[in-house]
């Protein structure tokens, strides 16, 4: 088979497109023709070829791109769909300069994160805070700064591995740190962390379980225990507490979850949580605690390679900014409006989507009934949020309906429990409705 000619594809398939991209498109399509078309002169199945091969590559090109998508699967913080679904965007992040490394009264140059230290220092009782640009990043700087060639102690109930391969262990080893396990997987006693301490011991580290638990016969060291322990020793005891809100969140449904003011107060020297979790915003490593450790680590290299732009410093401080008033935190914040909806708000929804959906031919196998949504991200991996969700058993189907459902203009991320696809009515919102109809009602003409 002739090499299709590139020109012709793009007239035909690609006029839509950039013309860059339409070339890039081109080419990679004739490329896979040559690669693996057989030998033959039929142009009718050279046109049907590089039909399927460009119309495959364009969709596959744009299937990588960050766009708006209905989240119904229930994991209030989806790590595949953003984590924290963000509020409004302030607007001073429109079309304007921004004073992000300027104090507008002196003209001199600023800490970036200065304002939001000021909130955090308000909101949380610490010394000081600094802002990088993720909790794995925030982990790197803490073990760089204090104990680079030295030991760190950690339990080794928590050397955790969290999403995307993220392993404690590793992140120590980047820092230069040196690793020294004690205790057990189910038990660890600050006696264990005393017995592994010598002179060159730097910190003591404890994490948070991130996502998952453990029951029974278990204990650990307290921050408390641990604090009183190291400051005998000239020891730095460290919090990675992984996911973190700043106000109680037992009104959510959430009940038990620890709280970085808590955490400084028991002793902790430093404490340091993702921005994207519990706290409902953008991705930032938050780390909090002594003014002289916050003011060693600002003097480190590292932080200005992990340091935040300007878009998260402005969506961190508008976030910060509405957790100083507390009553308007569920208005404000989508994941809070979520975690607050009563059970009877999302019976509503549901009943208002099977009548959405009534005349279509699948909808009279569409009902509703209590299920459990979960925080998601390791917040709370043991802690269920009851919920309403709208099912129906698609015999055989359920994965090609899921997948259909993904491959909408605005995809819409179900779950399959059971053998049945459910639409969790606590991470949709009412507007998202019509989306999750219309995409049953196409389904319905597409496959019956």
């Amino acid at each position: 088979m002739r090499p299709p000619s590139i020109s012709k594809i793009i007239e035909k398939y690609g006029g839509d497109l950039p013309h860059k991209l339409a070339v890039f498109l081109a080419r990679e399509t004739a490329a896979e023709i040559q690669a693996r078309a057989p030998k033959s002169n039929d142009s009718a199945y050279a046109d049907e070829l590089i039909a399927k091969y460009f119309l495959r590559g364009k969709k596959e090109f744009f299937a990588d791109r960050s766009e708006r998508a209905v989240n119904a699967s229930g994991i209030l913080l989806h790590s595949g769909l953003g984590r924290a679904p963000l509020p409004q965007l302030p607007t001073r992040l429109s079309e304007s300069y921004q004073t992000i490394a300027v104090n507008k009264l002196s003209g001199r140059r600023k800490e970036r994160d200065g304002y939001s230290a000021k909130l955090l220092k308000c909101l949380t009782g610490a010394e000081d805070a600094i802002v990088v640009n993720n909790n794995a990043a925030a982990a790197l700087l803490v073990l760089h700064t204090f104990s680079k060639d030295k030991e760190t102690v950690v339990s080794r109930g928590e050397l955790i591995e969290i999403g995307g391969n993220f392993k404690i262990p590793e992140i120590m080893e980047a820092s230069g740190a040196i690793l020294k396990e004690t205790g057990c997987t189910n038990k660890t006693s600050i006696e264990d962390f005393i017995k592994v301490s010598g002179t060159q011991t730097a910190l003591y580290l404890k994490a948070a379980p991130s996502n998952y638990s453990i029951s029974g016969f278990v204990s650990s060291a307290s921050i408390k225990s641990l604090s009183a322990e190291a400051k005998k020793r000239g020891i730095i005891t460290a919090y990675d507490m992984g996911s973190a809100s700043l106000i109680d969140l037992s009104n959510f449904g959430i009940k038990g979850s620890n709280l970085p003011g808590t955490a400084l107060k028991q002793g902790a020297d430093l404490v340091f949580f993702s921005g994207d979790k519990l706290l409902g915003g953008v991705q930032a490593g938050i780390i909090l605690g002594k003014k002289n450790l916050i003011a060693q680590m600002k003097q480190n290299p590292l932080y200005r390679a992990l340091r935040v732009c300007k878009l998260t410093i402005t969506y961190l401080e508008n976030i910060l900014e509405i957790f100083m008033e507390p009553e308007s935190i569920q208005n404000k914040l989508p994941l809070y409006k979520m975690l607050s909806e009563s059970e009877d708000a999302l019976r509503k929804k549901a009943e208002l989507l099977i009548d959405m959906i009534s005349d279509a031919k699948t909808g009279k196998t569409f009902y509703y009934e209590p299920d459990w949504a979960y925080a998601g991200c390791g917040s709370a991996p043991e802690k269920r949020i009851p919920s309403i969700a709208v099912k129906s058993l698609f015999k055989n189907k359920a994965d090609k309906f899921v997948a259909f459902l993904r491959d909408r203009e605005t995809p819409i991320f179900a779950r399959i429990k059971q053998g049945k696809v459910c639409f969790d009515m606590r991470t949709v919102s009412q507007d998202e409705l019509k989306l999750i109809a219309q995409a049953i009602k196409d389904w319905d003409a597409e496959n019956l």
